[in-house]
């Protein structure tokens, strides 16, 4: 078998259908995720550039098209790739108005962005949104650097946070990059009572208690609304003062999900 015969079988796992088994799925889904792990921003770009043919194709690329995977494939899996990829700037900057949305907490209650926001200021001039999910390896690896970075402040008064629990980076039966250290295994949940139930598991262990006194929150799995307008899958990191504007925001992730960069922006404006 040669290397693009052995590419095209990665790709139909990936993309297989029901019957297929769930550990060769999940080996399949090892291997691409793989080849885009190992690749900086830069590097993501130019390979989809590169376009589904000519000399430069990728090996991946040509098992795509004889497979008949198409980039909007690839869209699907990772929302925020598209404007990556085209350069289209990131809309959640410095400066712009913190978009608002419908938030659950862990009893299944509901609330608003806006609203827990406004309650976590309290004497603080700044509040941090946290979203994450169990099965982002970048998010898991970097929880306790970054509770590290901000708790100084949290515990001074001066910084506010929520944190916000949103659809799995690298769900079991979806783009899976396999088993690792800050990986743990769930599905990608759709229903609230199914996200509400990980997000809890997360909390109380997966976490290690390094969140269980800032306040935590759900995004709606039916919607996705505040995922989707905070730009924030797989993890991001964003800093809002009492306006409710955006004054601090990491970059697409997960290459730019930069906590010492927080670090640096909080040490600036808090110390």
């Amino acid at each position: 078998m040669g290397a693009l015969d052995g590419y095209e079988a990665t790709i139909k796992n990936f993309y297989s259908r029901p019957g297929n088994e769930p550990e060769e799925k999940k080996k399949a889904m090892a291997q691409v995720a793989g080849t885009f792990g190992s690749m900086s921003d830069e590097q993501t770009v130019a390979w989809f550039k590169a376009g589904m043919g000519g000399d430069d194709e990728h090996m991946l690329q040509k098992a795509m098209k004889r497979c008949g995977i198409t980039l909007e494939d690839i869209w699907d899996g990772h929302p925020i790739a598209r404007k990556l990829v085209e350069g289209t700037p990131l809309a959640i900057t410095t400066g712009c108005d913190a978009p608002d949305g419908a938030l659950l907490t862990l009893e299944g209650a509901t609330t608003t962005l806006h609203e827990s926001l406004k309650a976590s200021f309290n004497s603080a001039d700044l509040a941090l949104v946290i979203f994450g999910s169990t099965t982002c390896p970048m998010f898991m690896g970097k929880l306790q650097s970054l509770l590290g970075h901000i708790r100084p402040f949290i515990d001074a008064g001066k910084l506010g946070a929520v944190s916000v629990y949103i659809r799995e980076a690298h769900p079991d039966d979806g783009w899976s990059p396999g088993d690792g250290p800050f990986l743990h295994v769930a599905q990608q949940t759709r229903q609230i009572e199914d996200r509400l139930k990980v997000a809890r598991e997360f909390l109380e262990v997966h976490s290690k208690g390094l969140l269980t006194d800032i306040p935590f929150f759900v995004d709606d799995p039916t919607t996705n609304a505040l995922d989707i307008a905070y730009e924030a899958p797989p993890a991001r990191l964003v800093v809002v003062d009492k306006s409710l504007k955006v004054v601090f925001a990491t970059g697409q992730g997960p290459n730019q999900y930069d906590v010492d960069s927080l670090g640096a922006f909080l040490g600036g404006k808090l110390a």
